[in-house]
This record gives C-alpha cells, sequence and structure tokens, in this order.
C-alpha cells in the first residue's frame, strides 16, 4: 500500500513530538549522576569555579565544555548545582534538533523527507537519553552541526563573515571532544573542495590554515606543558583489537546496540525485563531497526552514486568514528562501542532523509515511517524506564552521600564504582581501587585501603563490586567499623 506524502507527514510529526517529548521527560527526571562523566565534568567545572584555574587530567579531556561552562557560572554568578546545571544540557539539546532541521531542510525539498530525518535525530534513544544531562558527547554533536550548517550557509551565500565564523567552528568540533578531534582533516577538506569554486584560494588558504593552528594549539601546549598527558591517549590507541567486532555474534549485538537495544545483562538487572526473553525481544527489535537502517544506507548509498560532497563529507566522518567505536570494541565484550557514535548520530538522521526522498511512494517507504514512529515510542518508553530507574536509585543512595559530607574535610572515600557521586555529591576525595573487585580477598582489600591512604570505604546498593562477606569478615577483624548502615548502604570507617 503506498502511502500519502500528508500521511508519512503526520507519521514524522507524530515520532518528532515523542521525540520532544522523551527528550523534556528526560530533562525534568533524570538525575545527573546517571551517567559518572557527567559528574566529572562538573567536577573539573566546580574547582575551576573555587581555584580560577580550569585544570584537565590530560590531553584526553578536551576543555571547551569547561570553559563554556565556567564563563557561563562566573557571568551569571549561579551555583553549580541543580536546577542551574540543567541550563546549558536544555539549550545543547534544543540546539541539536534545530541545526538537524535547518541542515536537513537545506539539502532536500520533500517535506516528509526533511521531517522524517528530523524526527530520526529526535527519537534516535541514544541522543534522547544522553542530551538532558552535562554529557560532552552531545555537545560535540551540536558542534559538529554548527559546523555543516556553516558549512552549508558559506555555501549559499560566500562572505568573509561567514567563512569567519566556519573557521572558528572547526576548533570548537575539535576542542568538544578527543575522539571527534580526528575529524579536523575531514572537516578541513570539506571546507577546501565545497569552497574552492566560490572563494579565492588565497582567502581559502587562509581559513584552513587558521582553523588548523587554532585546532592543534591545545593539543601542542599540552604536551610541552606535560609531556606526560599524552600518555593515556597512546595507551587507549595501543590496545586496540578491531576484529573482536567482525565476529558474526558480535555484529548482530553492534547492531541492536548501535539503535540502543538493551545488552542481556539488563535483562537479569531489572524487575520489569526479567520476565522477558533477551534473544527473541532482540531479534523483534532488529526487525523494527531494519527499515531504518535500510534507508540510511540507501541514503549513503545514493549520496556515492551522486557525488554529494556535503554528504560525502559526513559519512566520512561517521565511517572514521565507526572505525573507532569497533577498534575499541574489546573494553566492550566485542560489541562496537557506540558512545564513541553520539556526536555522528544525527548525520545517520540526514542519510535516511535522503533515502526517504529518493525513494517512490510504495511499501518500502510505508514501512520505514511505520518503523520510525513505532521506534520513536521505543525510544520514549526506554528513556523514560531509564530516567526513572536512576532516580530511583539517585534519591535512595543519597542519605549515603550526605552522610560522607558530614565527615572531616581531609577524608577520602573509597567507592569502586561510585567515586565520582561520591566525590561530587558530598564534596570529599573519591576515588576506585586499582585491581580490586568482587573476587578480591579480604587481605588484598585491606591492603589496597591502607596504602592508598583511604580514610572511610562506601557501599551503595546498585552497581557495586564490593564482597560482601569480605567486608563482614574485615568489619569482624577490627579493621572496619561501621559509621553509616541503611538497607544496603554503608560506609566504614578504616582502621
Amino acid at each position: 500500500m503506498a502511502l500519502s506524502e500528508k500521511t508519512a507527514i503526520t507519521l514524522a510529526a507524530l515520532a518528532l513530538a515523542l521525540g520532544v517529548f522523551a527528550r523534556l521527560f528526560g530533562f525534568a527526571v533524570l538525575p545527573e549522576s546517571a551517567y559518572a562523566d557527567s559528574l566529572f565534568h562538573l567536577r573539573i567545572i566546580s574547582e575551576a569555579l573555587k581555584t580560577g584555574i580550569i585544570q584537565t587530567p590530560d590531553m584526553l579531556t578536551t576543555p571547551l565544555y569547561h570553559y563554556l561552562n565556567f564563563a557561563f557560572y562566573s557571568i551569571t554568578r549561579l551555583p553549580v548545582q541543580m536546577p542551574f546545571i540543567r541550563i546549558i544540557p536544555f539549550f545543547v539539546m534544543l540546539a541539536q534538533i534545530i541545526l538537524s532541521f535547518l541542515i536537513i531542510s537545506r539539502l532536500f525539498k520533500s517535506r516528509a523527507a526533511i521531517l522524517g530525518g528530523t524526527a530520526f535525530v529526535a527519537v534516535f534513544p541514544w541522543l534522547v537519553r544522553y542530551s538532558p544531562v552535562n554529557y560532552i558527547d552531545s555537545f560535540a554533536s551540536v558542534m559538529l552541526l554548527l559546523f555543516y550548517f556553516l558549512l552549508l550557509r558559506s555555501l549559499e551565500k560566500p562572505s568573509k563573515t561567514s567563512l569567519a565564523f566556519l573557521c572558528l567552528s572547526i576548533p570548537l568540533v575539535v576542542l568538544s571532544k578527543i575522539t571527534v578531534a580526528i575529524l579536523l582533516p575531514i572537516l578541513l577538506v570539506s571546507c577546501w573542495v565545497l569552497l574552492s569554486k566560490k572563494t579565492s584560494k588565497q582567502l581559502l588558504v587562509g581559513v584552513v590554515s587558521v582553523a588548523f593552528v587554532l585546532s592543534i594549539a591545545w593539543f601542542a601546549f599540552s604536551y610541552f606543558s606535560n609531556p606526560s598527558s599524552a600518555a593515556p591517549a597512546a595507551e587507549t590507541v595501543s590496545r586496540a583489537l578491531p576484529w573482536h567486532a567482525l565476529l558474526p555474534q558480535n555484529l548482530f549485538k553492534s547492531f541492536i546496540s548501535f539503535f540502543d537495544f538493551p545488552p542481556d545483562s539488563a535483562f537479569s538487572n531489572f524487575p520489569l525485563l526479567k520476565q522477558i526473553q533477551w534473544l527473541p525481544a532482540a531479534l523483534a527489535f532488529a526487525l523494527l531497526a531494519l527499515p531504518l537502517a535500510f534507508f540510511a544506507l540507501k541514503g549513503a548509498w545514493s549520496a556515492l552514486r551522486e557525488k554529494s560532497k556535503i554528504l560525502l563529507s559526513m559519512l566520512s566522518c561517521f565511517l572514521l568514528l565507526l572505525a573507532l567505536a569497533a577498534y575499541n570494541s574489546i573494553d566492550n565484550n566485542g560489541v562496537f562501542y557506540v558512545r564513541y557514535l553520539i556526536p555522528v548520530i544525527s548525520l545517520v538522521g540526514f542519510f535516511f532523509a535522503k533515502g526517504i526522498e529518493t525513494e517512490k511512494p510504495g511499501r518500502l517507504k510505508t514501512a520505514a515511517f511505520a518503523a520510525l514512529l513505532l521506534f520513536a515510542f521505543y525510544s520514549a518508553a526506554l528513556s523514560s524506564f531509564s530516567a526513572l530507574q536512576y532516580k530511583s536509585i539517585a534519591e535512595s543512595e543519597m542519605p549515603l552521600y550526605d552522610a560522607i559530607s558530614h565527615l572531616p574535610e581531609d577524608s577520602k572515600i573509597a567507592s569502586l564504582n561510585k567515586y565520582r557521586q561520591v566525590s561530587f555529591y558530598s564534596g570529599k576525595e573519591s576515588s576506585g581501587l586499582a585491581g580490586i573487585g568482587s573476587n578480591s580477598a579480604g587481605f588484598q582489600v585491606y591492603a589496597a585501603l591502607e596504602g592508598q591512604g583511604f580514610s572511610h570505604l562506601a557501599v551503595t546498593c546498585y552497581n557495586d563490586d564490593w564482597n560482601p562477606a569480605v567486608l563482614q569478615e574485615l568489619e569482624r577483624q577490627g579493621k572496619l567499623a561501621s559509621v553509616f548502615s541503611r538497607d544496603c548502604l554503608n560506609l566504614f570507617e578504616i582502621k
């Protein structure tokens, strides 16, 4: 059955509305502690406001988001706490959808394709779940979208002003996220290839040169100031084993993971999912995602066939980060590390729109819009459910963080998986224990605690690897003393 343009627009509009609802629901409900990386960056910002100096641990932590927040809180004099820490994420979330719409509306003419592509971006679960909090990957996606928007503007109306903004947008992309910094060659080549016929070579050389210098200046300064800061980056590159992601079972898991289907472990951790068998649910979800993937691939193929330079530039960005996601699959049980793709997932929406525009009315197009709407319902359900789960967990753990906040100022807290939450909410120094987990013996745990100068040990109810039997034995031996206990929350003093 052929789908009319009007019906397609209606389905896309409904999907878009669901995406906006899911994002706003997450914005209202999802706690900042849901994703520890968010607290890590907020902690850097908080310390910078106290000392006046922004200190990032190494070259892997690019500073743009910290400088933006530092300027915002310095000017407004607002505290780095709820609800004020949601102001910048709100505008990032808004910009992600608006910039996507502005870019798609310049690339395509079909209203169904424009709304369908925008809805794809608005409902994609990875973007929905991470956009409400201070997550740098979402910010990086907006910086990349800003670059392509300014590139299109420069193509439409080339001027010194538009080129100046385009030139500045490139270092903004590079300094937004370390994994996005590797896109620099693609961005520079895109500017040169697309603008060479509309701009004088002399001016274009200046734009590309200035953008390059501004992009690498911070990395060069960081390296020469502290050469050891490059070590984490070198270690990350040296241990990659990309072939794990190419195994058949991992390709299937990577496919459904890309569209944000939960791993099988989640089905045993959450009561609501315990009654559902993972494999049948995963196969059903794969069938739902298949039309979306087909039209995105169709759009990419059309871009290759037509030699659309702007879309080929976007495709290059996506493929490079896709390679990086496969490169680090060893750290994710052989599955593509999809979080690396968050900055470029919006670009997939543009290929989906391209696929829609090139497809004639028919069953395939009907399946695409039906799948898009069903995917929007799934995304809204997943993001809302996870937001409520994280909210419940955060509220249950707050009494522990409050107890830690009343400890002496020089206290140092050990926490295996929640040290960023402990540090952010209590204001006390906290870190994990390298090499210590649920299988560690009591003497190993105590030796690590004592050797690293910890004063206290915190135990949470969710996602905590402490072995209760080991801790009870250490308490009986008098090496740990209970300071706070409520249900499965515990705080011990180390003797």
